[in-house]
């Protein structure tokens, strides 16, 4: 069963980590509910192509809603995102993340990331201080970046700009681009495949790197067979 957490609990054991009801959990990658959440959980995605809505449920009663997202267009692309958590009742909304994205052509250049929190701590290591751990197992891909715990007005940028194959990816506090949060590095070969695939996540002070993360991959052809990860 989900885990509440009261008032009095003294902190997290790694049993009450994996139902965390947090976006930093349950948002894009795969997204919705892994271990320690019931079987049973139901995913229904509204729209055509371009999907306006895809909703983790509890069950296929559709009463009780885990993890929202929502998706606003103009033309093909996204201009807004919404991720929305739920508490266990299913209807308590619990933290809310929405990515205002711009585009040069039909490339992603920027993205301004606002946050909502309503959810409580607990503890020693208490569930907001859970939140705003800067480890590359929160803050790397699927959508990657800050969630609830961090201030609202993260700011992603792509470089180099309009251009199919980015060669960085990076999270900032905010637009004036002066404090790092997490960075995503790539290198090519001549044929455009990935050879490595750089991670840093950095501390509060926005320069101080915590720890690196990078992939050197293998290919048949242009197709990856293999990778090495190399963790400091």
């Amino acid at each position: 069963m989900p885990v509440f957490y009261p008032p009095e609990q003294e902190g997290i054991v790694p049993s009450d980590h994996p139902p965390l009801r947090q976006l930093i959990h349950l948002a894009d990658g795969v997204g919705g509910p892994f271990e320690a959440f019931l079987s049973g959980a139901y995913r229904q995605e509204t729209g055509t192509v371009f999907p306006t809505a895809i909703i983790w449920y509890v069950d296929n009663t559709l009463t009780q809603k885990i993890v929202e997202k929502t998706l606003s267009y103009t033309g093909p692309f996204p201009t807004t995102i919404t991720w929305t958590v739920y508490n266990t009742d299913g209807s308590t909304v619990l933290a809310v993340a929405t990515d205002t994205i711009v585009y040069s052509g039909p490339f992603e250049i920027s993205r301004t990331r606002a946050l909502t929190d309503y959810s409580i701590s607990t503890g020693e290591l208490t569930i907001d201080e859970h939140k705003v751990l800067r480890q590359l197992i929160h803050l790397t891909d699927g959508v990657g970046g800050p969630m609830e715990g961090f201030t609202s007005g993260a700011y992603r940028e792509i470089t180099p700009t309009g251009n199919p194959f980015p060669t960085a990816v990076i999270w900032y506090d905010d637009a004036t681009k002066t404090k790092k949060i997490v960075e995503k590095a790539l290198t090519y070969n001549a044929n455009k495949t990935i050879n490595t695939l750089q991670w840093k996540v950095y501390d509060t002070d926005g320069v101080t790197v915590l720890a690196t993360v990078t992939d050197t991959m293998a290919y048949s052809s242009v197709f990856e067979t293999s990778r090495t990860r190399t963790i400091v």
